[in-house]
């Protein structure tokens, strides 16, 4: 049947909503992967015209400051990590991590959505049949820390943007790897990294698109400056690997962009390669 389901109240600016258009879930239990457990937990649910968004939360009458909220309910201790012991003979086994993946049977959109002067923006990605996002939490630590992973691999994906020159990105594979390594140490640095590889893909690029993400990023990241006594240091390292790359320039007079339907109207230069 048709439902919704809402996270977020009043202290919060946007809530995050899911709406669906019938969803089934199944809970079962089948034999165990290991011998010494007596049977394994299963949950399967399937959905159809699955919505997920954030929307501004009703009544909520102050500012933007999440970041406050969750310095009040999980405020920083100081302390360093302790290393999880391994376990001995006799101890109950303990949950090591927490593992989360979707899967894709059928096409599926994603808008990321951000507000610059009260508007409204949104980076819209169609991915087709077959893709899926993993994600995995840590919950052990050795003796450097620990590293949260989110793993996608996405099929036909088609992003573009709310702008009037709409075109953005096309690739037939895209692979996604995030890797955030947290130290035991609150105030040690931090290492993130993103591994990206496509295979034949085409990408537009105009010089709107700087100003366009920069805003994004504005929007989603943190908006104050952290003093001497939260300030976590942290470092990213990019690795992205393209295969059968295009790259279109717009390269029409004066910089001028005619976002009607004909195409006589606008200038392309194309860099192709076969890897990058």
């Amino acid at each position: 049947t048709q439902g919704k389901i809402a996270f977020g109240n009043r202290l919060f600016e946007t809530t995050l909503g899911i709406q669906f258009e019938s969803a089934v879930g199944i809970y079962t239990t089948t034999q165990p992967n290991s011998s010494v457990d007596q049977f394994m937990h299963l949950v399967k649910c399937n959905g159809r015209n699955v919505r997920v968004m954030l929307f501004p939360s009703p009544g909520y009458n102050g500012p933007r400051d999440e970041e406050a909220l969750q310095r009040f309910f999980y405020p920083l201790d100081y302390q360093e990590m302790a290393v999880t012991k391994p376990l001995v003979p006799g101890q109950l086994r303990i949950h090591t991590g927490l593992d989360i993946k979707f899967d894709f049977e059928n096409e599926a959109s994603l808008d990321i959505l951000f507000s610059k002067n009260q508007e409204t923006r949104a980076v819209h990605v169609c991915v087709g049949a077959g893709s899926h996002i993993g994600v995995y939490q840590p919950w052990t630590v050795n003796d450097y820390g620990y590293t949260t992973s989110v793993v996608t691999k996405l099929l036909n994906v088609d992003a573009s943007t709310s702008m009037s020159f709409r075109n953005l990105f096309e690739a037939d594979t895209l692979d996604l790897a995030f890797h955030m390594s947290f130290p035991r140490v609150w105030n040690q640095t931090q290492h993130w990294s993103c591994d990206v590889n496509v295979h034949k893909v085409t990408w537009y690029f105009i010089f709107s698109h700087k100003w366009y993400f920069q805003e994004l990023l504005e929007d989603w990241s943190v908006n104050y400056r952290p003093d001497l006594l939260t300030f976590v240091p942290y470092e990213w390292q990019f690795n992205i690997v393209l295969h059968d790359f295009e790259m279109i320039w717009i390269a029409n007079e004066h910089n001028w962009i005619e976002c009607s339907s004909n195409p006589r109207q606008k200038t392309y230069r194309p860099t192709l390669d076969k890897m990058v």
